[in-house]
């Protein structure tokens, strides 16, 4: 039997040991939703390793005792450092709890209780952020940021027609799309279901058979317009709630399709060929604010909505999640330049640049080193071999050049060549 069994230490202060145990398992969140059978499991990496000890001192520990005693009590008060495990080697870990006893019955021996988590040194007694919780939170932030700049951009009271029919040209698109999604849920919406009564009800107002208010654009249009009964926040408010209450139903692929849809459409909201008819500068003007609040908002809720997927998501390549970081640095961005075009957005730039950082980092933890991927093109096809000892002076990171520019045989490589730099 191949057993090798090595002093034990803590911070180089030597203890033997009697007894240990050692805890290791998965971190995440479990969640559940309405209508499915099945929760999902939000996998956030492994546990750190938690090791406890059962050790003791004597008088023929190094020093003597006392001596012993004081060493590993002061190194076990510092928290941070190495164990050397008697059986799994070393580890840097954090003392989070430790017990001294004496007993009558063995005089000349001190025995300790030890606790410690499997963790950077540097690091230690500073909680590691979860940046899943971190987005989730930051991305409602940002939503509720967004509805307040939209409803402070749009406005339809007291326009003329021709204005309201343009501006509401530009937004009726988002709620179809929304709508749209709805259908191929198969799953009915309290908020649909509200906003078609309050539309019946509005439309028996003025003469109108009832009816559904999705159907009948036209009326669509007009509601909307009603600010007295669909005021700009409850807008807003709404777009974002179908967006949200329709995640869970419609699963992270098909949502992914739909909000990528949603920001298709809402990126061709332009402004009108102007001049038009009867237009004067303040209506003209008005038109222009109403259409990029419009367009700001279903841009909010496509690239806000579609971060918040990235916790359910896998990635098969490298190059899949190296698209997806690009994308987010680029949505991100054009929401930035969007928010700004409707007035001052501190609050939402500042909750959008946190919810980008912990996008990036949800993803660096699935793919370390996404973030330190450099581009460098050769003159000609050479061999990984080649290339390795040309990027890093050996071949250690060669199997990783292979995999990450996906080629199909090592000795002809692509001119334009994707490696981790080490810089």
């Amino acid at each position: 039997m191949n057993f090798h069994y090595q002093p034990a230490s803590f911070n180089g202060a030597p203890f033997f040991v009697s007894e240990s145990g050692d805890a290791f398992g998965r971190r995440g969140a479990h969640h559940e939703f309405p209508y499915k059978d099945r929760g999902l499991w939000d996998d956030l990496g492994g546990k750190d390793g938690r090791r406890e000890l059962e050790g003791y001192l004597t008088s023929w520990s190094p020093g003597g005792l006392e001596a012993a005693r004081a060493a590993l009590i002061a190194a076990l008060q510092k928290g941070a450092g190495e164990l050397v495990h008697p059986w799994l080697g070393r580890h840097q870990v954090v003392c989070t709890d430790y017990e001294v006893r004496h007993s009558a019955a063995e005089l000349g021996v001190c025995r300790l209780t030890m606790t410690f988590i499997d963790a950077d040194s540097d690091g230690a007694g500073a909680p590691a952020a979860n940046p899943a919780a971190g987005l989730m939170s930051s991305v409602q932030t940002a939503l509720g940021a967004a509805a307040g700049l939209f409803s402070e951009a749009w406005l339809l009271a007291g326009v003329q027609n021709f204005v309201a029919n343009i501006s509401l040209g530009g937004l009726a698109p988002i709620f179809g799309a929304l709508n749209q999604a709805w259908g191929i849920a198969g799953q009915a919406s309290a908020l649909l279901d509200s906003f078609n009564d309050l539309g019946g009800k509005w439309l028996a107002t003025r003469g109108v058979a009832p009816g559904p208010m999705i159907d009948n654009p036209g009326a669509l249009r007009a509601f909307i317009a009603d600010a007295d009964i669909l005021p700009a926040q409850t807008l807003a408010r709404g777009a974002i709630g179908l967006g949200h209450l329709m995640l869970p139903h419609l699963g992270p692929e098909n949502a992914r399709a739909m909000l990528d849809s949603l920001w298709e459409t809402a990126s061709k909201i332009n402004d009108p060929d102007l001049p038009l008819p009867a237009a004067t500068a303040l209506s003209t003007g008005r038109i222009r604010r109403n259409l990029a609040a419009a367009r700001f908002l279903g841009l909010s809720v496509s690239g806000l909505l579609s971060a918040c997927l990235l916790p359910w998501q896998e990635f098969n390549e490298y190059s899949e999640a190296a698209f997806r970081r690009a994308e987010i640095i680029d949505r991100f961005d054009r929401l930035a330049d969007a928010a700004a075009e409707l007035g001052e957005a501190l609050e939402f730039e500042r909750s959008l640049t946190t919810a980008r950082a912990h996008a990036l980092s949800l993803l660096a933890l699935k793919f370390p080193g996404l973030g330190r991927r450099a581009r460098r093109e050769f003159s000609e096809n050479f061999p990984s071999v080649c290339l390795a000892y040309e990027l890093y002076e050996g071949l250690a990171e060669e199997p990783a050049l292979v995999t990450g520019n996906q080629v199909k045989h090592p000795g002809f490589m692509p001119r334009q060549v994707e490696y981790l730099s080490h810089a």
